[in-house]
């Protein structure tokens, strides 16, 4: 038998069945990245529809926001609510929520739904039940079926802060979007404080006592005017009752026990701790709340007092807004368009003293009657108590040291901000000083700061502050009595001035027109800053203008001022540069 012959390498071949997976694997690779590129294709129109069904739903709800802030009421609440839905569900299906781990483009979907979801929350979940609950004319006061809704909300308001906080932080966030979330996060910071101390504040842990004092502005003191009546208000989870009343007839001319700095006493002299009406001399609210209450509990009753509201009667006319019109006495009616004259002008046509502080109490008991019963309208509310925090005509201080330490960082705490990085603060107070007339509702007073670099490399603060007597002699001659002076009658009129320059610089120098006292007590530090204290005098009809110059080193945020409340409000102008590489900028008084 012939051996086999062995195969030639050359001459073997794969059958066809051997061969077909090799080509079928080959031709299956275009397939498949046909299948991934489609796929992504509808992933990035699915996604950019949900996209632009959010964009659309958020501009929609950007618009009525703006109808709620101007003082809307609850079909703008509506709008937002059903907006914010729609885009709370278009941003929340899975393929948006996968995306938000992809870079760059994650963190701004992320900020965007988180935006839709803040929206949603603040307006169908607060917003609207609360308003639901001022509507509702069931017999329950509003406050008290407040008090479960902030409860229910807070988790959820806790969260979105918390998120929120971390996607600001994201250095990816497109302008637009950044922008958005910029101007969200303050208002989700205001809610969330809302939500954590509203229910305290209200009474949910507990009964609560707050010592309500109106300010005078026609009696200029410092933050706004003499602390004149006072009423202490109850409030039990979300009940509130009027607990008692008093004016400054009712206190002793003695020292109250509150620890007060030194230099403080010898700015203001010790007629800060005698005199219930001279407690807000200082700019510091804290200050004059403790003093308040320390006269409250030695001389009318020594209730617990949880916290101090001041008020003037601008504020009060902003109220009223929000409450309508209440009836006192015999039938009169004060008013959002009458309340300042009334309050500060014609009460005193009577020249009697005693009538213009049982006056007050009554508008304030009318008032709080209105309010206790809820019978107000809650967006009204909001702007009053907006309007009357930025004219420094609303002051809050809590016992609470939580909640006084957020009260401090806003403008309601009525402290002076400890840095110049963020915000350049000075300020200038005023006091009456001719002997307790009511004057000051005929004063109209500006003020103004320039800075500049100087060639030292400091820079300075030129800060003037000008006072006119608005009203002719004969008007001022035909003034009842207790409006005058007891001194000097209607010739002339005294006014304090203290002028706080920005923190850590010190007093260069001061121009004193004729006129003018000299500067009284030295300079004296308050509040980290020098503090230039004068006096000026004015004939009615005359005009004097004080201008004191600071300077110091560092960085300085963008000039702000605060100034004395007053009836005929003030001019502020603030202009110039620092040395440093920020710029003054022009801002309205508190």
């Amino acid at each position: 038998m012939s051996a086999q012959r062995p195969e030639d390498p050359s001459e073997q071949t794969e059958s066809p069945r051997a061969s077909t997976p090799r080509r079928v694997q080959r031709r299956r690779w275009p397939w498949i990245v046909l299948a991934v590129v489609v796929v992504l294709v509808g992933v990035i129109g699915w996604l950019g529809s949900r996209v632009l069904i959010v964009k659309s739903e958020l501009e929609a709800a950007q618009s009525a926001l703006s109808s709620v802030q101007s003082g809307g009421g609850s079909a703008a609440i509506d709008t937002i609510a059903t907006h914010s839905q729609d885009a709370v569900a278009a941003a929340s299906d899975p393929v948006w929520r996968a995306a938000e781990v992809t870079p760059w483009l994650g963190d701004n979907l992320r900020a965007v739904r988180l935006g839709a979801e803040s929206l949603e929350v603040l307006s169908a979940q607060l917003a609207r039940p609360a308003l639901a609950a001022f509507a509702s004319h069931d017999g329950q006061p509003a406050l008290v079926k407040l008090v479960p809704i902030l409860t229910s909300v807070a988790p959820r308001v806790n969260q979105l802060h918390t998120e929120v906080a971390a996607v600001r932080r994201s250095d990816a966030l497109l302008p637009p979007v950044r922008s958005a979330i910029d101007q969200l996060a303050p208002v989700l910071s205001l809610a969330r404080t809302g939500v954590r101390f509203g229910p305290e504040l209200l009474g949910a842990d507990g009964p609560k006592n707050y010592l309500v004092v109106a300010q005078n502005n026609a009696e200029w003191v410092g933050l706004g005017g003499s602390a004149a009546a006072q009423t202490l208000v109850g409030v039990d989870a979300g009940r509130i009752t009027l607990k008692g009343q008093a004016d400054s007839g009712d206190y002793r001319n003695l020292a109250v026990p509150v620890d007060v700095p030194e230099n403080v006493v010898r700015l203001y002299h010790d007629v800060i701790l005698r005199r219930i009406n001279a407690t807000p001399s200082r700019p510091d609210f804290p200050t004059a709340a403790q003093l308040m209450a320390a006269f409250w509990q030695r001389d009318v009753h020594n209730d617990t007092i949880d916290g101090v509201l001041s008020i003037d009667p601008i504020a009060l006319a902003q109220v009223l807004k929000a409450t309508g019109g209440v009836t006192i006495g015999d039938g009169e009616t004060v008013t959002s368009s009458n309340a300042v004259k009334k309050l500060l002008s014609d009460v005193y046509a009577r020249n009697d003293p005693d009538y213009g502080d049982q006056y007050f109490k009554q508008v304030a008991s009318a008032i709080f009657t209105k309010v206790a019963r809820g019978e107000f309208d809650p967006a009204q509310m909001l702007t009053a108590v907006q309007t009357g925090v930025r004219g420094g005509n609303l002051l809050f201080w809590s016992a609470d040291p939580a909640l006084q330490d957020r009260l401090a960082a806003s403008r309601i705490g009525g402290v002076l901000p400890t840095r110049n990085t963020k915000e350049t603060a000075v300020a200038v107070m005023l006091r009456e000083a001719s002997n307790g007339t009511k004057i000051d509702y005929y004063m109209k007073p500006s003020v103004s700061v320039v800075a500049r670099c100087a060639a030292s490399g400091r820079t300075e603060f030129a800060m003037s502050t000008t006072l006119k007597l608005d009203l002719d002699q004969a008007t001022a001659k035909a003034l009842p009595g207790y409006v005058s002076t007891g001194r000097w009658g209607a010739a002339k009129f005294r006014t304090e001035v203290f002028i706080y320059g920005p923190r850590g610089t010190t007093l260069d120098g001061a121009d004193l027109p004729s006129g003018t006292g000299k500067l009284r007590k030295g300079v004296i530090v308050d509040l980290h800053r020098p503090v230039a204290s004068y006096t000026i005098d004015l004939k009615p009809g005359q005009s004097r203008t004080i201008t004191a110059t600071f300077s110091g080193t560092g960085s300085y945020g963008p000039l702000q001022m605060w100034a004395t409340p007053s009836v005929k409000g003030t001019d502020v102008k603030l202009s110039g540069s620092f040395c440093s590489s920020s710029s003054a900028s022009s801002a309205s008084p508190r």
